[in-house]
């Protein structure tokens, strides 16, 4: 076999057994933190109580980094993840991000402000009351999030706890923070 055969066979052959696609950098993100990608779409308009029953408009987050997190008082998981979200929140605040925990359980208004207090939470905690929200974003397990990016648009779900103080989560929301 010549050295232009060899050449050629080596060719054919990472051309037949090498992915077709190559996987974006992206792509490995997601992945590696477990995210699904949406197809970008406006964020429904939402406008909901907070803890105190202050209407809050989500569109005043609008032109932000919108991590949008649905969480029980009964989920274990919820609870766990809630002091690191609050970590992240409060390291890229000032960058244009923002964490936003949509409560599905509101009756237990007690035990929110409970749960704030221990766990010293400074992001915004929602209610949804009726459920419309939760049940529109088609939530079935807790914890949910979505990531609204600065224009509005729902572009990722994360279904189940995170590690949001690990590096790969900080790059996540790196990867989509607003320009400034």
């Amino acid at each position: 076999m010549t050295a232009r055969n060899f050449s050629f066979f080596s060719a054919l052959f990472f051309l037949l057994f090498l992915p077709v696609s190559a996987v974006s950098a992206d792509e490995l993100l997601f992945k590696k933190l477990g995210v699904k990608a949406l197809v970008a779409k406006p964020v429904p308009q939402i406008s909901l109580p907070d803890i105190d029953n202050n209407k809050v408009d989500f569109s005043i987050w609008r032109g932000k980094l919108v991590l949008i997190n649905f969480w029980a008082t009964w989920c274990s998981p919820c609870l766990t993840e809630m002091p690191a979200l609050n970590r992240l929140h409060e390291r890229y605040s000032d960058q244009g991000f923002v964490v936003v925990a949509i409560n599905t359980d509101s009756h237990e208004k007690k035990r929110i402000k409970t749960i704030i207090r221990k766990l010293k939470l400074t992001f915004p905690i929602l209610l949804d009351v009726d459920g419309k929200i939760s049940e529109h974003l088609k939530v079935s397990g807790m914890p949910a999030s979505y990531l609204v990016n600065s224009e509005g648009q729902l572009v990722a779900y994360i279904e189940g706890a995170r590690d949001w103080d690990g590096k790969v989560a900080h790059s996540f929301v790196e990867k989509f923070l607003p320009v400034e």
